[in-house]
């Protein structure tokens, strides 16, 4: 059975709350309310065409190469586009963690005032 788009972006967001929020590994973050959100997916779908059109772009020259030279490419467009997926992936976890939990720059600024003192 086909996962749903909304099922696809909970896993990518899932592995991301793993990391960024530091929950453990099992049922909490699985029930993690920040890991299931209602939007989301159209950034995670334009940030994926992206490093594919880029990976796509950098790997078509040495298409008619030999198979090292175009293992080489492909390592190259893999290093220069993954960080930039990953980025996407962790801002977009950030967003809708803090608009979930209704942050805004005074209250952080408020929060790191008062730990700081």
């Amino acid at each position: 059975m086909p996962m749903s788009r909304l099922g696809r972006v909970a896993l990518v967001l899932l592995v991301l709350a793993l990391v960024v929020a530091g929950l453990p590994v099992g049922m909490p973050a699985m029930s993690c309310p920040q890991c299931v959100p209602p939007v989301g997916a159209w950034c995670l779908l334009v940030a994926a065409l992206l490093t594919g059109v880029v990976n796509a772009v950098i790997t078509a020259p040495f298409g008619a190469t030999g198979w090292f030279v175009q293992g080489v490419a492909a390592a190259v467009a893999t290093v220069v586009t993954l960080p930039y997926g990953v980025l996407v992936g962790v801002l977009l976890y950030l967003d809708l963690r803090a608009r979930k939990e209704r942050l805004s720059l005074e209250t952080l600024r408020a929060d790191l005032q008062a730990s700081a003192a």
